[in-house]
């Protein structure tokens, strides 16, 4: 299947914000509009979709057209995930993949948005971007962190291939709530290799329990060749990733992917590494594998494009390279061409929260 390029991001664009999951921001107020302003200081609109100002759930049809109407619409830089949570799953058999594929977003999130992105991209070959959501990344007082707000903006410009960076700290764990203090930097171990080797093929993957959701289900993607995603819910117990490792060693995932990165653990029992370690080595890798990356339910966090052909070298140390990035791939015929990469931010002007 040709792969699609998102439109990505222009100066000035307005981003959207969905809740396909769970909608908590009724819960905290103080994070919507600490995220909005920190948006609008770095050059961005933002719409908040009906399903984010509710407080009920709205039904998978009515998400599901709330969702294509920011994706058709153009002065819609973007779409990103308000919160992740459960059930967004269920929004898939509502969606018209080729107007999706037509309008070609940005679609940016992760947790329980990892259904919605892998589900896309395997259906119309649109790249989308696995990176932060709107309360947990730009919800605190203090402006998101540098590493955050630099990947973002990298995966979104549509420009040439990189050498991803991890940091050497992670931003500790503090209670939301009006305030909250400002979280401090904590050391951070180095991504570490389980399993030497090389390996190139795009990216693909996300949340493992929201990606096994797909299972067993037409929207399950083609990983033969990919170099797969693995991150791990807050609270996932050891016993939990082992069950979710063997499933996905059962559907064939480990035969098919050509490398496995896995993700941070945080606030559970496996943030001890040698707890987390010993689960990962249990099982009988074939590929290159690296742990302990900057993704997923992790702070700050590394935005990767998936389906962006990437290498691996892991050796002594991780090194994952973006060989091939969205601007190489081509939109469907007919389609605009991609904007011009952000290259200015606008400084914080006024918002519409569609209030």
């Amino acid at each position: 299947m040709p792969r699609i390029a998102p439109r990505g991001l222009r100066a000035g664009a307005s981003i959207a914000v969905v809740a396909c999951s769970t909608n908590r921001a009724h819960q905290h107020p103080d994070r919507l509009a600490n995220a909005c302003t920190h948006l609008a200081e770095m050059g961005f609109e933002v719409v908040l979709g009906d399903s984010v100002r509710r407080r009920d759930v709205p039904g998978a049809a009515e998400l599901a057209a709330e969702l294509e109407g920011f994706a058709a619409d153009p002065s819609i830089g973007a779409v990103v995930s308000l919160i992740g949570g459960w059930g967004c799953n269920r929004l898939l058999p509502h969606i018209d993949f080729a107007a999706i594929a037509r309008s070609r977003p940005t679609l940016i999130g992760y947790s329980d948005f990892t259904a919605l992105l892998v589900a896309v991209s395997a259906a119309t070959g649109l790249g989308t971007i696995y990176g932060p959501a709107l309360l947990p990344q730009f919800g605190d007082e203090a402006p998101p962190d540098d590493y955050t707000r630099e990947t973002l903006l990298r995966a979104c410009e549509l420009g040439d291939g990189v050498l991803c960076e991890f940091p050497s700290y992670q931003l500790e764990a503090v209670p939301w709530g009006p305030g909250a203090p400002t979280r401090r930097r904590e050391p951070a171990a180095a991504p570490s290799t389980l399993r030497e080797g090389t390996a190139s093929g795009p990216l693909l993957g996300g949340n493992i329990a929201s990606l096994l959701t797909l299972a067993g289900t037409p929207y399950w993607p083609d990983l033969a060749g990919a170099v797969l995603l693995l991150e791990a819910s807050s609270g996932t117990s050891a016993a939990l990733l082992r069950a979710q490792l063997a499933q996905l060693a059962q559907l064939g995932c480990f035969a098919q992917a050509a490398a496995v990165l896995i993700g941070r653990f945080a606030r559970s029992e496996l943030a001890d590494p040698s707890l987390a370690e010993s689960v990962l080595r249990e099982v009988r890798w074939s590929q290159p594998v690296a742990w302990n990356l900057p993704f997923g339910h992790t702070d700050p966090v590394l935005s990767l494009p998936l389906l962006a052909t990437a290498s691996v070298e892991l050796a002594g140390t991780v090194r994952l390279r973006l060989t091939e990035p969205m601007s190489q791939t081509r939109p469907p015929s007919g389609s605009p061409t991609a904007p011009l990469p952000m290259a200015t931010t606008r400084g914080g002007g006024p918002m519409n929260n569609n209030n």
